[in-house]
């Protein structure tokens, strides 16, 4: 998938467009179709390493992007409240957002 990331901190030159590897719901996420993501001053923080503690995220590789609002693709085992086709938003709690498909939990 198509995704705005990057693989180690440091300033704007480390952002990447580029494929990364499709997420897969786990239990009790679904899987988001994005269709619209915001980046917001804590990515940039995170990306620099200002702030590493604030989220258990991985460097590599970090998508941007932490609301989201798009459409539900696929839902793991014990999602009852929302089905394919629902329309959601949702906050980069887990997942990602500037991407073409996000994995969360925490949807609305």
């Amino acid at each position: 998938m198509l995704a705005f990331h990057y693989n180690q901190r440091g300033g704007p030159e480390v952002g990447i467009v580029g494929n990364i590897e499709k997420p897969t719901p786990k239990e009790g996420e679904v899987l988001i179709k994005v269709c619209a993501a915001s980046l917001n001053p804590v990515d940039f923080k995170l990306r620099s390493g200002t702030v590493t503690n604030m989220f258990s995220t991985p460097v590599s590789p970090t998508v941007f992007g932490y609301d989201v609002s798009g459409i539900v693709d696929e839902c793991g085992e014990e999602v009852t409240e929302f089905k394919k086709g629902d329309p959601v938003f949702a906050d980069k709690l887990s997942g990602a957002s500037d991407c073409d498909f996000l994995q969360n939990k925490h949807i609305r």
